[in-house]
């Protein structure tokens, strides 16, 4: 179990090291991110708060078509897929399965490249976050609006605040955890350009159709029950499909990767 720890360990230190251009450009566009989101809330003669520049991230699009103000949603969803998708398999490839050898256990290996995965989601989410904050504290905002309605107009004051955390953090992040873990698995029997062009294009459909099948329109705050009124689209089912997926991905990703084959296809 102590190897196992420090498998762990070591994946969560060199998913970060051989990314770190890749996270040097993540932050960079969380910066621009929360530029762009502070400029557009200045806009409007209220005063800041933090679930209303959290609403311009995720609202995600009320209409079924691509529009500008999807684009914040499909620039930070659309980043995470580039950033987490490479790493497992081109340790595995480079080494030609080597490195699996050396764990002593194949099930272990790629359980502990897919935590190191969930700790990538949940540093990119808390770099976010934390931007806003700090964008939020220099405006002098408050967390909640004080008026009980975000500056779009949006009424939040019949929401608990354990609510508004679920509704605007935690279901998007479920949604990207289990879609993170999923492309991670995928990408070691396809292409992991493959991988990431299907995650993504699965992420984009939900924007032209609102189905509880496809998982980004739970992360999308417009699309979400408490605003747009689709019952199919409700907190609850999302964390199920959500958690469902996730066991699923681990369950089978574990089960065929035992099985597959150490060398590459030529």
């Amino acid at each position: 179990m102590r190897h196992f720890f420090y498998m762990i360990a070591y994946d969560i230190r060199f998913s970060f090291w051989k990314n770190r251009s890749k996270w040097v450009v993540a932050f960079l566009i969380q910066v621009y991110l929360c530029i762009r989101i502070f400029h557009e809330i200045s806009w409007y003669d209220s005063p800041y708060d933090f679930f209303s520049e959290l609403w311009m991230l995720m609202r995600g699009e009320s209409d079924n078509q691509l529009t500008i103000r999807s684009s914040y949603w499909v620039l930070f969803h659309g980043y995470l897929c580039f950033l987490i998708g490479f790493y497992p398999v081109n340790e595995w490839y480079l080494g030609n399965g080597q490195t699996s050898i050396r764990s002593y256990s194949r099930k272990r290996w790629l359980l502990s490249k897919l935590i190191s995965v969930a700790v990538n989601v949940i540093v990119y989410y808390g770099g976010m976050i934390g931007f806003l904050l700090l964008g939020n504290l220099f405006y002098g905002g408050t967390i909640l609006p004080e008026s009980g309605v975000l500056t779009v107009g949006i009424p939040i004051y019949n929401q608990s605040v354990r609510e508004l955390w679920l509704f605007f953090l935690i279901l998007p992040f479920w949604v990207s955890l289990a879609l993170s873990e999923l492309q991670v698995c995928l990408s070691f029997w396809v292409n992991p350009v493959f991988a990431f062009v299907i995650i993504v294009a699965y992420l984009i459909a939900a924007i032209f159709i609102p189905s509880p099948s496809l998982l980004g329109n739970f992360a999308m705050l417009y699309r979400q029950n408490w605003v747009s009124g689709n019952q199919a689209i409700d907190w609850d089912i999302g964390i199920l499909l959500c958690t469902l997926l996730l066991i699923a991905t681990i369950v089978i990703g574990l089960v065929l990767f035992e099985k597959k084959d150490i060398l590459p296809e030529q």
